[in-house]
């Protein structure tokens, strides 16, 4: 497997979650250490740890869209959903509010009344719609970075959880911190799935608005120069 030709998502939202995972899995059973070698990972050892590293990497996304889903519930939902409660502004202002259903509606002519009352399953296409028109005509690889970011702590975040369930049930008794470990990260890790969450909807309707009214119309300075906001 190259890593090279692995996008940045995958890499950090796919192998780094499944490389802990495994190397979880290898702290809590012993006895499967002969699997990559006893003494040291060998090139071969490498490899199958890699291969095997993505393969459960997709798997533990499976797991972290269920955990997002979990995680996002008592707020109502993902962050790119809360702009259809212009009464209770949490993402933008009110005045931005006010400023995306314009543009929404002169770029994609749509025809939107108000963002007020959308479904979230009708929301989905327009905000579809939305990242795709940024990702086509602004600049995105600061939204790349910080997509990628959350992908990694939801992934490590639902690596963790797995690996605390086995842990529960095992009871490693020759690593007596080992649960605790994981609790303690497992919540450092879901803190920082959020905070990447909330500042990439963010990002990507602030990017939306620096976009002209019209598609042919030059674009205004990343968003990244805008806001102001890190990616830490």
């Amino acid at each position: 497997m190259n890593l090279k030709e692995l996008s940045f998502y995958e890499q950090a939202a796919v192998i780094i979650p499944g490389s802990v995972f495994v190397f979880g899995l290898l702290l809590l059973l012993p006895e499967l250490r002969p699997l990559f070698a006893e003494k040291g990972i060998t090139i071969g050892g490498l490899g199958l740890f890699l291969v095997i590293a993505y393969a459960l990497g997709h798997l533990i996304a499976t797991a972290g869209n269920i955990l997002e889903t979990v995680i996002w519930w008592p707020c109502g939902g993902m962050p790119s959903t809360w702009v259809r409660e212009p009464g209770k502004p949490r993402l933008l202002t009110a005045g931005q509010h006010e400023a995306l259903l314009k543009k929404i509606n002169a770029r994609h002519d749509v025809g939107l009344t108000a963002l007020q009352g959308i479904s979230k399953t009708e929301w989905r296409g327009h905000f579809d719609q939305v990242y795709c028109d940024v990702r086509k005509n602004g600049s995105t690889p600061r939204l790349e970075t910080m997509l990628g970011n959350y992908g990694l702590n939801r992934g490590l975040a639902a690596a963790l959880l797995i690996l605390l369930i086995t842990a529960a049930f095992q009871r490693p008794a020759h690593e007596p911190w080992y649960p605790i470990a994981l609790a303690v990260a497992l919540v450092g890790y879901t803190l920082r799935m959020a905070r990447f969450g909330l500042y990439w909807a963010r990002e990507v309707y602030l990017a939306f608005l620096l976009l002209p009214d019209q598609i042919n119309q030059p674009a205004a300075p990343p968003a990244s120069a805008q806001s102001g906001k890190s990616l830490s």
